[in-house]
């Protein structure tokens, strides 16, 4: 695991796997690495049994889209946010 800081006024650590980066190294090679994003915001909630029965979830677990990235690749998938009324 490779392990990097930056103490500037505070002292931020993260530690990356280094399969990760093994797995990345060749697009880092180019200077360019390429990620997946959804471009959505999600929220987790407790819902309640009601919940799931208006979404259509076999159990009341999950997260909420709350808001969709306009030219995201969820809006091109057609995945919108939950409306304020619980429609879709």
């Amino acid at each position: 695991m490779t392990v990097l800081t930056n103490c500037g006024l505070q002292c931020i650590g993260f530690a990356v796997p280094i399969n990760g980066v093994k797995a990345l190294l060749p697009q880092l090679r180019t200077g360019t690495v390429h990620r997946g994003r959804l471009g959505v915001q999600i929220q987790n909630v407790p819902l309640t049994d009601e919940d799931a029965k208006d979404l259509r979830l076999p159990i009341p677990e999950g997260a909420l889209i709350i808001m969709v990235e306009p030219g995201s690749t969820a809006e091109r998938a057609k995945r919108h946010a939950r409306d304020d009324d619980g429609d879709d």
